[in-house]
């Protein structure tokens, strides 16, 4: 059985050392990753996904 993931929030950094900044939509490529993102066409890993929970954990600090 699939459980059901539900996207809260999207964020994209165009280089190294930005700020991460919200989006409501990203375009992707695939074996490419995010259109406009930093990691975009490298090697380096296309997506990072973390829980909601373990955002808020982090806020808490």
């Amino acid at each position: 059985m699939v459980t059901p993931v539900r996207v809260s929030e999207l964020h994209v950094a165009k280089a190294t050392r930005l700020p991460m900044r919200f989006v409501d939509r990203v375009e992707i490529e695939q074996g490419k990753g995010i259109v406009g993102d930093r990691y975009h066409g490298t090697r380096h890993r296309h997506v990072s996904v973390q829980s909601r929970a373990t955002l808020d954990e982090a806020a808490e600090t």
